[in-house]
């Protein structure tokens, strides 16, 4: 088996022999991407912000010096409130299309 050239001159080779099939021409073009973040779903955006200050809670009391299994269930049951609220009033409301029709104006 023939091993590669080093020194990137194998990839060189592959580009210039694709080139030479081709005719020099580019086949594919990528037009410009607008980056955003992935879509998360709703429930596991909230999941995610009542986990973080679950820990955060949690941990806050035990170096303020409660002790651990109190420490613990407040932050689990302060934790579900959080998940609870964020679930409910955390989403955005998308802005309605504005209907078309005019209204009646009074004189």
């Amino acid at each position: 088996m023939k091993e590669p050239p080093s020194g990137g001159s194998f990839i060189f080779s592959v580009v210039k022999t694709w080139q030479a099939r081709w005719g020099g021409e580019r086949v594919c073009r990528v037009g410009a991407v607008h980056l955003r973040p992935p879509s998360i779903d709703h429930g596991v955006q909230s999941f995610l912000w009542a986990v973080v200050f679950f820990l955060f809670l949690w941990f806050g009391m035990l170096a303020v010096g409660v002790s651990g299994g109190t420490a613990f269930v407040l932050a689990l049951v302060l934790g579900a409130l959080i998940f609870l609220f964020v679930r409910l009033f955390g989403e955005e409301e998308l802005a309605r299309p504005r209907d078309r029709t005019s209204r009646r104006r009074l004189p």
